[in-house]
């Protein structure tokens, strides 16, 4: 069983560099508020669009640094705030 807040991308590279990224809302540039961090709040919608926005920033980094593998945790409350739809093309879930 495959856990719902955890994604692999997979360049199929032959070299086997591994990257593993954590995320959570706090962390993201233009959260500037506790109601932007829950599912209730304000600009919560807004905050999840950042955040995916920048794992899919450090995913695309990953990989142009030879990275051949990323594993990303959404590491914040319920594990479900990367937006499925937006994120890296790569993803599986």
């Amino acid at each position: 069983m495959r856990r719902k807040d955890i994604f692999v991308v997979n360049e199929g590279n032959d070299t086997m560099s591994k990257i593993y990224i954590s995320c959570d809302l706090e962390g993201v540039s233009g959260i500037v508020n506790w109601d932007q961090t829950g599912s209730q709040g304000h600009d919560y919608g807004r905050a999840r669009k950042l955040m995916t926005a920048e794992v899919n920033s450090a995913i695309e980094g990953a990989f142009e640094g030879g990275a051949s593998y990323v594993l990303v945790n959404d590491a914040h409350g319920l594990m479900t705030n990367i937006s499925c739809e937006k994120r890296h093309s790569g993803g599986c879930s």
